[in-house]
Parts: structure tokens; C-alpha cells; sequence
């Protein structure tokens, strides 16, 4: 089938498995250029393979398993696509972890300003800009 997509490119996310999987195939046999993301590497590096066996170009692969582990709050209507994510999923104002800042909503922005503001006076470069100053 000639969808006339040849040239083109596309992002397909969730590419690991099932439907996301399928449409990362179909579309690179029809000559599209691909960026395929989810959250297993090893599933996106099999189906890189499977597509080039195939006589197609290589996708690239993003691994998207960015929040595993991470703490995180959210709007509640997110909160499950988080979960789903690997993030461990609270009920706050603002929460911080790594250089990761989040917050549940717009009535949320004084505590999401402040704990911004704060990772940013930690920040190795703030430290090191600091020390200069003084020097």
C-alpha cells in the first residue's frame, strides 16, 4: 500500500509494543524516517532491528523511562499517566527531586516559584558564580 508518506518523518511514542509497535512498522516500510519512544530500550533496539531486517532505515530511539523513581506531583487527571511513567505520584503544592520541579496547578505557583528559586541558588553554577565574587 502506497500511503505516500515517503520523505516524511514521525515521532511514535508508546513504540515498544502492540499498536505503538505496529505503526512504528508500518510506517517505516513505507520509507518514513522514524523516532521511536518508550520507556524499555530493550524492546525499542528489537524493534530497530526487526525494521531494518526488514529493508528499512533505522529509527532512532529515545528511552523514555525519564520519572522511574522520581517524586512528582501533578494535576490529578495526569496523576495515573505518572504512575504509569515509574514516578511515585504525592499530593502537594510543589515537589523537588533532582533537577526536576513540579506542581499540581496554577493556584500552586508561589510554591512552585519558591522551590525553583531554590534549586537554582543550589545549583553547582550558583555556587561556583558566588565563590568567584567573593574572590
Amino acid at each position: 500500500m502506497d500511503l505516500q508518506l515517503q520523505g516524511k518523518t514521525a515521532l511514535v511514542t508508546g513504540a515498544s509494543m502492540g499498536i505503538g509497535r505496529a505503526i512504528a512498522k508500518g510506517l517505516a516500510a513505507e520509507g518514513v524516517a522514524l523516532c521511536v519512544a518508550a520507556r524499555r530500550r530493550d524492546l525499542l533496539e528489537a524493534l530497530r532491528e526487526e525494521i531494518v531486517g526488514a529493508g528499512n532505515r533505522a529509527p532512532h530511539i529515545v528511552e523514555a523511562d525519564l520519572l522511574r523513581g522520581k517524586r512528582v506531583t501533578s494535576w490529578p487527571s495526569m496523576r495515573t499517566d505518572l504512575r504509569n511513567a515509574g514516578a511515585d505520584v504525592v499530593d502537594e503544592a510543589a515537589v523537588t527531586d533532582g533537577n526536576i520541579v513540579t506542581s499540581r496547578n496554577p493556584d500552586d505557583v508561589q510554591a512552585f516559584t519558591e522551590a525553583i528559586i531554590q534549586l537554582i541558588e543550589q545549583s553547582p553554577v550558583r555556587a561556583r558564580e558566588s565563590s568567584e565574587a567573593t574572590a
